[in-house]
């Protein structure tokens, strides 16, 4: 049970949902603190139905007023698994209520919550304050949105693990790509690794949300074509990833790898990666397909055969034009010019 919370602390959802899986169900069930520790699985696993972290939690909560039992360090500072259990309830409720709630009313929640929540709940409360601050950005309030973050973050640093701050640089990143600023998402990157990713490793820590820096400055160096810094980057992001149960993170790190050795003429691990990309994806892998089709095109410059998969390919396409930029109809229009 103590080592549960750790592991949410760290980010280690992948050896977390592996241990509380092992356990016999009726363990589970009969235990307040590990239908805690579930329900914390859950919330952090894609896979798993929307309801079901909710439902555990309510079980711990039962289980633990029934009767409730002393905590042992490191969660000493409740006196109970029952107030531990209430508090975390209250966090989760917080969270799950941005899926039905308008943001203007998930602002008030928000606000509440970081009232009534002790200062040393610093990961509930650093949770909080990032949806504060993705609430304020939907109201299109940009500067309490940047107030609520740079909280989360200072909250954050709290909290053994550091799982906030590396979740917004993670969400900072994402940001800059989308809009294009490479430097932002390198500079963001860097930072986060020399200021939080660095001196956790050196102090033989492992930290799975590191995986963001990892692999948006390992594709940020792709596109600038500094392909052997940019390999190792990838490598260790895909591996962290896995460890975050990250699967979107995971399936772009598996195809940026793809692009780098494709750059570099190496068709069979470009090929070997995708496949990779294309098992760990839980949506229609369309952008995947089109990455295929054109290394499928490079090679045919060398052997025309990949020429006739890459239009096998595209026969099995209907692209109608989205109005914007389309990456897999540019891919189909490059495959139709070969043919012909």
């Amino acid at each position: 049970e103590r080592y549960s919370a750790r592991a949410i602390q760290y980010g280690e959802f992948w050896q977390h949902r592996r241990w509380i899986d092992a356990l016999p169900e009726a363990t589970v069930r009969a235990r307040p603190m590990l239908c805690l520790a579930r329900a914390w699985a859950l919330l952090f696993d894609p896979d798993a139905p929307e309801r079901w972290p909710v439902d555990w939690i309510e079980r711990a909560l039962e289980l633990s007023a029934a009767d409730p039992r002393p905590l042992s360090e490191p969660l000493g500072r409740h006196r109970t698994d029952h107030e531990l259990i209430r508090e975390t309830a209250y966090v989760f409720r917080v969270g799950y209520a941005q899926f039905d709630t308008d943001p203007a009313q998930m602002v008030k929640l928000c606000l509440e919550a970081l009232e009534r929540l002790p200062e040393e709940a610093a990961l509930g409360r650093g949770f909080v304050a990032l949806w504060l601050a993705r609430a304020y950005a939907r109201l299109n309030q940009g500067e309490a949105a940047k107030r609520a973050m740079a909280q989360a973050r200072q909250i954050g640093l709290a909290a053994e693990g550091h799982l906030i701050p590396l979740v917004i640089a993670g969400n900072q990143a994402s940001n800059a790509w989308s809009g294009g600023d490479l430097h932002a998402v390198a500079r963001i990157c860097r930072e986060a690794m020399t200021s939080l990713v660095e001196p956790a490793e050196q102090a033989g820590e492992r930290i799975p949300q590191a995986c963001n820096a990892y692999v948006y400055l390992g594709r940020t160096l792709v596109e600038w074509n500094e392909l052997e810094q940019a390999e190792p980057l990838l490598l260790r992001g895909i591996e962290l990833a896995e460890l975050a149960l990250a699967k979107h993170l995971y399936v772009d790190g598996c195809r940026d790898l793809a692009l780098l050795h494709w750059i570099q003429g190496e068709y069979g691990q470009a090929h070997a990666w995708m496949d990779k990309a294309v098992q760990a994806c839980t949506q229609d892998p369309a952008f995947i397909h089109a990455l295929r089709a054109r290394i499928w095109l490079a090679q045919a410059e060398q052997d025309s055969r990949w020429l006739e998969t890459a239009i096998q390919w595209a026969d099995g396409r209907v692209q109608e034009p989205s109005g914007e930029y389309d990456w897999e109809l540019q891919t189909l229009i490059r495959v139709r010019i070969a043919q012909y």
